[in-house]
């Protein structure tokens, strides 16, 4: 078992690895610009730099401002997409009237309604909040509402038939069979909610966070910091996928057989 999560975590890194080495010999061989392209080394010496800054705000804290703004964005998209997915995946005649109206935003990327949320209620936390909100909201809905129509209808007539109530069946059959759909949907709201986040900082955020540090170091041409930041932004996502992420589908997704 040790040995297979060890060869797991070496298929993982084996290819990133062979991407900052070739990184790292384009930079060193002066094969590009290295005013468009920073060496693997001086990107993480930037980063080391950034975490100890006195002058300025470190990149700990500029995660910091991401991460709380995302999480914020994305627990107000669980609660309300999958509050309203429950309901769509119950009530027919509900689904009928709004599945249209979510058919036809949720095409729409996230960064695009910024614009609208800064003239709306400006520049600062609430727009990157709501807007962040928003992007994760629709994968959330869609399939927490797949989830609750996958339910095995049997299943329910089964259990109605042995005396439980409605809200028994909801309780004890219908989200729990859901939940592997919900976790989806949680994964992709995540995600969705962290890139918008990150972008609409470089058009609204005026305190700070990874997109807003990124945007600043490109008024100053400082490709190093930019990189420093992209590279902290992918890291940060992996280390949520890796931990939190991969324990919900742990006590849910792989225990009702969807994957191995």
């Amino acid at each position: 078992m040790k040995a297979r999560k060890i060869n797991k975590i070496l298929s993982f890194m084996a290819p990133l690895l062979l991407f900052f080495i070739i990184w790292q010999i384009v930079g060193v061989l002066d094969l590009m610009d290295t005013t468009l392209l920073s060496k693997p080394t001086k990107v993480f010496e930037r980063i080391i730099q950034l975490i100890q800054a006195t002058n300025k705000k470190t990149i700990i804290e500029h995660s910091a401002e991401s991460i709380t703004r995302t999480t914020i964005a994305l627990f107000l998209a669980t609660t309300i997409g999958c509050s309203l997915g429950i309901l769509l995946g119950l009530k027919k005649n509900i689904e009928e009237t709004l599945n249209p109206i979510i058919t036809f935003l949720m095409p729409i990327p996230g960064i695009a309604w910024a614009p609208l949320f800064i003239t709306w209620i400006g520049f600062g936390n609430p727009t990157i909040i709501s807007v962040g909100t928003l992007s994760a909201f629709f994968p959330i809905v869609y399939n927490t509402s797949l989830g609750i129509k996958s339910i095995n209808k049997q299943i329910i007539w089964s259990t109605s038939i042995m005396g439980a109530n409605r809200r028994k069946i909801i309780k004890d059959v219908i989200l729990p069979g859901s939940l592997p759909h919900i976790t989806t949907g949680f994964k992709l709201g995540l995600a969705r909610s962290w890139r918008t986040v990150i972008a609409v900082e470089m058009l609204a955020a005026t305190t700070g966070g990874l997109g807003y540090m990124v945007f600043d170091a490109r008024e100053y041409l400082d490709v190093t910091t930019v990189y420093a930041g992209i590279i902290l932004m992918a890291f940060l996502y992996l280390l949520v996928e890796n931990t939190l992420i991969k324990e919900l589908e742990n006590k849910t997704i792989k225990r009702w057989g969807m994957i191995t």
